[in-house]
């Protein structure tokens, strides 16, 4: 296995979006810009308020625990002028101003983002108090992807991940072979398991899990013209056809609920229709969703708030993008971007709180480009993501947990694997995770802590598999011990978690080590661990309570390990 490090375009996740915390009714701390950019090799300077209403002047210290990115030290941290004495005295009113500024070391940081917290404790007239604000910084157009070549071979892909384990599961159709395959990640190597043959070089699978984590896979049967399904129960895999009427089946797209009930979308050759299939309680079911030959094809499936099919597609006698969608058991269309075109071919469907997300690609001659269209029915805003070559092949759209896009495609111009996101809800960060290796088979996935995955085939016909999460990890020796003196952080398992989750972290020499937990706002909510570590590795439980002893609420929260001078942290969240 191959692994490789890539700079490309940003995928941030903010802490909670809590600017600061107030300790007490009488003074509190506040960052106003507790969320900075800065170009690699350049400064951002964090400005704040302290308030004091205490009656007297407030003597304040300040520290900084920065979090940096895996295996790199990127970032020098310095109190602004300010506070450089680290002793400052805020008068009765308070004090606004710069408080801290963060230099990025590196003029191409191997990391996607950088946290931390800012405290500071007052020595107030009544009694010392202790208040913290958390941070991110982050480089515009920077990403870092860990990109391995599995060695398989791969025509088309599709991916999922495994939230109890933190791995991704790619079913791919081996152009080679003519067959189905699914690849998983176990530790640091990964396995291949056959799941159909004799099914052709065009079977673009669609993959999704239920609830139980099981697999579910669609595929295009190009021997027999079939519209195929497959699904592992007890480590054994189960295929049959679930439309056979004519040539169907192509550009299937697939969304497995936590029951196990599936719901497909495909493309009809023989009649140039949409078709939709369900499984509802074990039993398939097959409609026709646009009829009168629509050409429909390059479909993506979702659910609307109603639990209804939604289906995006491409109407290729109209040269138009169009959505197909399903109210009381009758199906209905519209045209959404009718350009110049073609347009709408690769489409990507998401859905978030009633609002559609479509990515996909304008042919327009001589202004190829990747576009977004969101809205609803009859209410459409269309903007383009990235005009740059001919973007926008095998495009494939997430949300993040703050509802905002991301977009991983191909570059038909330089074959590069492009990965797009929208951080800020506003504008664009653009980035290339492969560099003129790449078919057009890229796929997207993300875990519940929005973390990126993605799969997609080179030009070597070799299956890649690019991630953020997997840079924290690094192959142990057979002996056990860990491959360098490194402080390594594993994911914690499972998460999201409830009641407890494990943090596992090697230590690579003798040193102090601690594990701390934090709310989204900064917040210390526990220290479970703290000790004299020897070499090894170690694995820490918290069962979700604070230092009270008392259960903390739902959400999201901050685990950060300390070995000597080396820190690394990690996102979980807790279900109640």
């Amino acid at each position: 296995m191959t692994k490789h490090v890539w700079i490309t375009g940003l995928a941030l996740v903010i802490l909670g979006g809590i600017a600061g915390t107030a300790l007490a009714d009488n003074w509190s701390l506040t960052l106003d810009t507790p969320d900075q950019t800065a170009d690699p090799g350049g400064t951002a300077v964090f400005s704040g308020t302290i308030t004091n209403d205490t009656g007297g002047d407030l003597l304040v210290d300040a520290s900084l625990d920065f979090f940096t990115s895996p295996e790199s030290e990127l970032f020098t941290v310095d109190f602004a002028d300010e506070l450089l004495a680290l002793d400052l005295t805020v008068p009765v009113g308070g004090y606004t101003g710069p408080l801290f500024e963060v230099t990025w070391t590196n003029e191409a940081p191997q990391g996607i983002f950088g946290e931390g917290l800012l405290v500071v404790s007052a020595d107030a007239p009544a009694d010392p108090m202790t208040a913290s604000a958390a941070f991110t910084l982050h480089a515009p157009g920077v990403n870092a992807f860990c990109v391995e070549a599995t060695g398989f071979d791969a025509a088309t892909s599709s991916i999922a991940v495994n939230d109890s384990t933190g791995t991704g599961l790619i079913a791919y159709n081996d152009g080679g072979a003519g067959s189905l395959e699914l690849a998983s990640v176990v530790g640091q190597s990964w396995t291949t398991e056959t799941i159909a043959t004799g099914i052709g070089t065009s079977a673009a699978p669609s993959l999704g899990l239920d609830g139980n984590l099981g697999p579910h896979v669609v595929f295009f049967d190009d021997i027999g013209g079939d519209l195929g399904y497959a699904e592992r129960a007890g480590g054994i895999w189960t295929v049959s056809l679930v439309d056979t009427a004519g040539i169907v089946g192509a550009w299937p797209s697939l969304l497995v609920e936590p029951s196990g009930d599936l719901h497909v979308s495909y493309y009809d050759a023989t009649n140039q229709d949409l078709r939709y299939a369900e499984r509802i309680a074990g039993v398939w079911s097959v409609e026709i969703a646009v009829a009168a030959d629509a050409v429909a094809k390059y479909s993506s499936i979702a659910l609307d708030e109603s639990g209804e099919p939604n289906i995006s597609y491409f109407d290729e006698s109209a040269g138009a993008l169009a959505i197909a969608w399903r109210d009381g058991g009758v199906w209905m269309s519209e045209t959404i971007d009718a350009a110049v075109g073609p347009v709408g071919t690769w489409t990507s469907l998401a859905i978030r709180d009633g609002i559609r997300s479509i990515g996909y690609r304008d042919e327009t001659p001589g202004a190829e480009a990747l576009k977004l269209a969101t809205g609803t029915v009859g209410s459409w805003t269309i903007e383009t993501v990235d005009a740059n070559g001919s973007p926008g092949l095998s495009t494939s759209l997430a949300l993040n947990s703050f509802g905002r896009p991301r977009v991983a495609y191909v570059d038909g111009a330089s074959g590069e694997t492009r990965f797009a996101s929208k951080t800020d809800g506003v504008s664009w960060e653009i980035g290339v995770v492969d560099d003129g290796n790449t078919i057009a088979s890229a796929a997207l996935a993300q875990s519940v802590s929005d973390e990126p995955f993605l799969s997609y085939g080179s030009t070597a016909s070799s299956l890649r598999f690019a991630s953020i999460n997997s840079c924290n990890v690094v192959a142990a020796p057979e002996s056990g011990l860990p491959a360098t003196t490194s402080l390594l952080l594993h994911p914690n398992r499972p998460n999201p978690f409830s009641p407890a989750t494990v943090i596992s972290f090697t230590v690579g020499r003798k040193a102090e080590t601690r594990v701390r937990i934090y709310d989204a706002s900064g917040r210390l909510v526990l220290e479970p661990f703290r000790s004299m570590a020897e070499p090894g590795t170690y694995h820490v439980e918290w069962s979700g309570l604070g230092k009270n002893g008392h259960p903390v609420a739902s959400g999201v929260y901050l685990y950060e390990v300390q070995s000597g001078d080396q820190k690394r942290q990690g996102r979980m969240v807790l279900l109640r």
